[in-house]
């Protein structure tokens, strides 16, 4: 264990760290990334500060699972240490599987030494049979570089932003390789750089920025794009293919929107032509609750889009050095696309494996309240006609106000409006989805100590926090003629965390 390390010899004491989500040994975390599914094993990549809760000595941390929920860390899988150009990091990137069924990684090098410190890298499993792939190499040189995109874009008359250039994602398609790589286009936006090769290893060619957003007329959008990705969906309703988009928004400092948008857009990609058309032009978000960020996809051997992401916690350094940690991830998010060309948003099913004995919401009064401590699975159906609301109160103290609280209002025939009333950084969040009065409206929310992921419908997806008031007490009350139809709340267990001597296990 590193000296320079703040953390605590257990965390058995935090009542605020979760403890089913995937999370750290201890250190700073930031978003998943590269999440591979490889012969009937689930591998989680991640940036890692392993020496404290902070920003520094970014490398991939790398656990490996037999079921999405218990994973044993492997320590990091990439280190700047041990990697000649990316001495100041090694910085986010996707997975892949090649030809010979062999994982690849991409990966962004960062040297400070280089001008721009951002370039494109991919590493291999030393031992492809090994099942935990415990042990990578990187090539001996980046293979996707800045300037192989500046220069064609130049002779157009386009500049990209100097230096932002990251967060390559990868997949193999017709016989050909593809990965777009976050950047950003000055005087317009966002954008993924998209290149193609006959090989993992190259010779790479860029092709075109594949969408660029627009920052003059939404400035929440980003002058930059981290972490694009791009994964299809299913069918639509005219049985076209369809696409989903990602993209993270950045901006050179701190302003009004950090740290708080997921965007996605669905559209049809055309592998001949390499174009992706969205079929709307203003972006979506992933989540409303304003604390999901980093969302990237993996698509399982069933089938299904799972998308990763961090929870932000927006607490500051001294706070993240008390405490020892920094970071956690979000709950898999399972993306499918309905028969409305809409997307479908859900926790992975595995997620139930972590659940114990039911117990019953009572229905008969418009106010229950229950405390099953910090870490619980609620499901609700609600009779909700027009004016009427439910409201659920998170670390609810006798006599106080609660740590968060969900709102749920009938607010006309065919729309229901969400308000979350979470930590004072982000205030009061409001969104809105449709839903047809007359239909029982589902509600679930997720509670694993400090974070909150609540989902109306399979329309809304909402993150938040709830930071402890020393009260695990959940109020739910309906009125003005709403009702619960069916309520049930299971009590979770803790995710096994192997290899972490802090951690206390189930």
């Amino acid at each position: 264990m590193s000296t320079s390390d703040p953390a605590p010899l257990s965390f058995d004491g935090d009542s605020d760290r979760p403890g089913w989500h995937f999370r750290p040994p201890s250190g700073w975390m930031n978003e998943p990334h590269g999440v591979l599914h490889h012969r009937a094993r689930h591998h989680i990549f991640y940036q890692r500060n392993s020496k404290g809760p902070y920003w520094a000595d970014i490398s991939w941390g790398h656990a490996v699972s037999d079921n999405l929920i218990d994973w044993t860390d492997l320590g990091s899988a990439l280190s700047p240490g041990d990697i000649p150009y990316s001495p100041d990091g090694v910085w986010s990137g996707s997975s892949a599987i090649d030809e010979n069924d062999h994982p690849v990684l991409f990966f962004t090098a960062g040297d400070g030494g280089d001008h721009p410190n951002q370039r494109v890298a991919v590493a291999r499993a030393i031992d492809p049979e090994d099942p935990k792939l415990s042990q990578w190499m990187a090539g001996p040189s980046p293979v996707v570089t800045f300037q192989d995109a500046a220069h064609v874009l130049s002779g157009q008359g386009v500049e990209l932003v100097p230096g932002e250039f990251r967060d390559p994602f990868a997949w193999h398609e017709n016989g050909l390789w593809h990965v777009i790589v976050g950047a950003g286009i000055r005087d317009a936006g966002g954008t993924a750089l998209l290149f193609t090769a006959p090989l993992v290893d190259g010779p790479w060619t860029f092709r075109r920025p594949l969408l660029t957003g627009d920052y003059a007329r939404r400035p929440d959008t980003g002058v930059m794009w981290e972490l694009p990705s791009l994964v299809p969906l299913g069918a639509g309703p005219d049985g076209r293919p369809r696409h989903i988009f990602l993209a993270t928004p950045w901006w050179p400092g701190d302003c009004e929107h950090s740290l708080q948008y997921q965007w996605y857009w669905i559209g049809v990609w055309d592998p001949a032509t390499l174009t992706f058309t969205p079929e709307h032009d203003e972006p979506r978000t992933l989540d409303v609750g304003g604390y999901l960020t980093g969302g990237t996809p993996s698509r399982t051997p069933d089938g299904r889009i799972l998308v990763w992401s961090i929870t932000q916690d927006l607490l500051d350094s001294a706070e993240h050095r008390r405490r020892g940690w920094a970071g956690s991830a979000g709950v898999p998010l399972h993306l499918s696309l309905g028969p409305d060309n809409a997307l479908r948003i859900a926790p992975a099913a595995e997620v139930k494996a972590l659940r114990q004995e039911p117990l019953r919401i009572d229905n008969s009064v418009s106010s229950t309240r229950f405390d099953h401590g910090p870490m619980w699975d609620l499901e609700l159906d609600l009779d909700l006609p027009v004016g009427s609301e439910c409201s659920i109160s998170l670390r609810q103290p006798a006599g106080g106000r609660p740590a968060t609280m969900l709102k749920v209002v009938r607010s006309g025939k065919e729309t229901v409006r969400v308000e979350v009333a979470g930590p004072v950084a982000r205030g009061i969040r409001r969104a809105t989805a449709d839903h047809p009065a007359g239909s029982p409206l589902p509600v679930r929310v997720l509670a694993d100590h400090s974070m909150v992921e609540a989902f109306v419908g399979e329309a809304l997806s909402i993150t938040t926090r709830a930071w402890t008031t020393l009260s695990e007490v959940c109020r739910i009350d309906v009125d003005a003629g709403a009702a619960i139809l069916h309520g049930q709340v299971w009590p979770m267990r803790r995710a096994r965390m192997t290899g972490n001597p802090r951690e206390p296990q189930p």
